[in-house]
């Protein structure tokens, strides 16, 4: 409750507290790890986790929790370690499986991303992380396959626009499945991205209307959301408002006008 209402400091001693009461409290020692990863104290935290591993060696949230924290600190090759530890102790903890598949695309491996995010969701089918990073993993594929140096020939290659077609298929229907769970557990701004993102995928395949429809929802959650309108905006003044100007000017009944005049 401390760490939700921002009170870190408070939840800290709350945490310290307990484990002068009991020494071997593992999970006062994990959330002291977390507390002090979120107040930027990376080293005592990881020190916090290291004490939990050894009052037992087999609590794998401490060796997930440390794998995350070294991950966000770029230690791929020793967050691997940890995450490997957790599946050797539980090949069921969802979470490690997660952490591994961003440890992949990090580096570049999104077979192997892929892979992983696919035995996160068989654990957690109901996973919206998971869900939402297979989708993401196959477009990252796609890339290595078509690279940006060759965009033209991408974007008219006939297998590249049927992969987009299908990347899309899969983040329309995860996110009628998802919609409302996602704006009551992630917020309005994490549905926001979602609809960003599936209006660029709707860009890259020319379908400029439907892009337009993502974006504006996009917006509509979130009104701050930058790129959606640094988008949206290109989209009306570079690619829809000339071709409908167009039109408009050579249209027949602009003509007659004209010609009367």
């Amino acid at each position: 409750i401390l760490g939700e209402l921002g009170r870190h400091e408070e939840e800290l001693q709350a945490y310290e507290q307990a484990i002068k009461i009991n020494p071997k409290y593992l999970d006062a020692w994990n959330n002291k790890g977390i507390v002090l990863g979120e107040l930027g104290r990376h080293e005592e935290a990881l020190q916090v986790f290291e004490n939990a591993i050894k009052i037992n060696p087999k609590y794998a949230e401490a060796w997930h929790n440390k794998g995350e924290l070294l991950y966000l600190l770029g230690a791929h090759k020793a967050a691997n370690k940890m995450v490997n530890r957790v599946l050797a102790i539980n090949k069921n903890f969802i979470e490690a499986y997660m952490l591994k598949g961003k440890i992949e695309i990090s580096v570049g491996n999104f077979t192997e991303a892929h892979s992983n995010f696919i035995n996160a969701k068989r654990i957690g089918p109901q996973s919206i992380p998971a869900n939402f990073w297979i989708i993401y993993c196959k477009y990252l594929q796609l890339s290595q396959i078509y690279p940006k140096e060759e965009k033209q020939k991408r974007e008219d290659n006939p297998a590249y626009q049927k992969q987009i077609h299908s990347i899309i298929f899969d983040l329309q229907r995860t996110i009628k499945t998802f919609r409302d769970k996602i704006r009551n557990m992630y917020g309005d701004d994490t549905m926001a991205e979602i609809y960003y993102w599936l209006g660029v995928l709707y860009f890259k395949i020319n379908d400029l209307i439907s892009a337009k429809e993502s974006l504006e929802e996009s917006l509509e959650l979130n009104t701050n959301c930058a790129k959606a309108k640094e988008l949206l905006d290109h989209i009306w003044n570079s690619r829809i408002r000339p071709s409908w100007w167009r039109w408009w000017f050579f249209s027949p009944e602009h003509l007659n006008r004209f010609i009367k005049q």
